[in-house]
């Protein structure tokens, strides 16, 4: 197995991060700030969070603790040594072992589950013959031609136009991509039918550990679950290229991510914030919208209207183009 070069959980970085303020898949607003973050990657860090030890010779600061590895429930809120710790979630965090064959690989997943996925790439196959293309992107040029291309699909996604979560063009984000190319840290990957862009994969890496950044696809093709078809696609070149040791899906939970996943770990985002009343109040209000949005998505689940509005909120925003 590749070895990894991972930094030690007592170093920190700054970062810039944000509370998103959300309401079901509506985005209100984002409240952003300048913390510290351990450099280790998660698997690295101790088995919980108040385990980690805080920089002693900063003041004012906000720590930041994503994905860190919990072995017990944290509460939503707690005051520790003057500071108040704020947990808005806890998550399976899923990962990929990208040593060995991809054969291999595949045989890790159950029976049903890995024909279902091996008939689902063999249908849009079959669906457009002679049609389907795919194609990895790697050097700063190559990164050029994918970032246009993958936009043409991004912009379609009710990611991008409700939840501001698309592929980003930003100048920003294209130099950030470039520099990652330089260095050989990132693998973008797209998927064509008559050589129309239909899903793409854009992937940063940090050392070895290649991190699932931005996914999507065009919901004409839905049907064909283009997105799985590019994911598999994607694994299979990255087992045969063997640059990489584990393909990080990063926060969050879902279908995708467990069908292609080969670890999961329990975790928690933390963030300890200095006692001011400006930042208690702000959390209080995090939360209690987080809540109420929660609460509302399992209502209208239960009574069946859950599918319903997801597919109203997608139709507005279809004519809004």
């Amino acid at each position: 197995m590749k070895e990894q070069t991972i930094p030690s959980a007592t170093e920190w970085k700054e970062v810039r991060f944000g509370l998103t303020f959300r309401f079901g898949f509506i985005t209100l607003a984002t409240a952003r700030f300048t913390g510290l973050m351990p450099s280790a990657y998660f698997t690295q860090l101790p088995s919980h969070p108040y385990l980690t030890p805080l920089p002693r010779n900063v003041r004012n600061k906000v720590f930041v603790l994503r994905s860190h590895p919990v072995d017990a429930p944290l509460p939503r809120f707690q005051f520790r040594d003057g500071l108040l710790w704020y947990v808005p979630g806890n998550y399976k965090r899923m990962y990929a072992n990208l040593t060995g064959s991809f054969e291999d690989y595949l045989k890790g997943i159950p029976p049903k589950r890995r024909k279902a996925l091996q008939r689902t790439v063999r249908n849009l196959f079959a669906e457009f013959p002679g049609r389907v293309t795919f194609r990895c992107y790697r050097s700063p040029e190559e990164l050029l031609e994918f970032h246009p291309r993958a936009r043409t699909v991004s912009v379609k996604t009710y990611q991008e136009r409700l939840l501001k979560s698309g592929l980003p063009d930003t100048t920003e984000f294209k130099a950030e991509m470039r520099d990652l190319a330089c260095r050989d840290s990132v693998r973008a990957f797209l998927l064509f039918v008559d050589e129309k862009p239909i899903a793409y994969l854009c992937c940063p890496a940090e050392g070895l550990v290649l991190l699932y950044g931005h996914l999507g696809y065009d919901t004409i093709y839905s049907k064909y679950s283009p997105g799985s078809v590019l994911q598999y696609l994607a694994f299979e070149e990255l087992f045969r290229e063997n640059r990489f040791g584990i393909f990080d899906f990063e926060e969050g939970e879902g279908q995708h991510k467990r069908l292609f996943s080969t670890h999961e770990i329990e975790c928690a985002d933390l963030y300890v914030f200095p006692c001011r009343l400006t930042t208690i109040a702000l959390v209080l209000l995090h939360a209690a919208l987080g809540l109420f949005s929660r609460t509302a998505l399992f209502l209208a689940a239960r009574v069946g209207i859950k599918r319903k509005i997801k597919a109203a909120v997608k139709k507005w925003m279809a004519l809004k183009k």
